[in-house]
């Protein structure tokens, strides 16, 4: 994992305090997952990039799904494309 990332349990759902984005964007891209999880952790690969995977069992459990947002530059202002795997 690099050192650009941060580490979120359960989605915020227990009161984890978010730095990295709203609680409204974090509750959209979670909505994407359509599976149950109990851990999020968020990377930042450069810049412009976010990847958001979801698992189950913890941190060293199966991940459900991955989420990557690739923004147009790195004001984060507009999203370039998002995919899910």
């Amino acid at each position: 994992m690099s050192d650009r990332s941060t580490i979120v349990k359960g989605a915020n759902k227990f009161g984890t305090p978010i730095n990295f984005a709203t609680e409204e964007t974090l509750q959209s891209i979670a909505g994407m997952v359509g599976s149950v999880y109990d851990y999020l952790v968020v990377t930042y690969p450069n810049t412009t990039t976010e990847v958001y995977t979801f698992k189950t069992g913890g941190s060293g459990g199966t991940t459900v799904s991955v989420v990557t947002i690739v923004y147009t530059d790195t004001t984060k202002e507009f999203i370039s494309t998002v995919t899910k795997s």
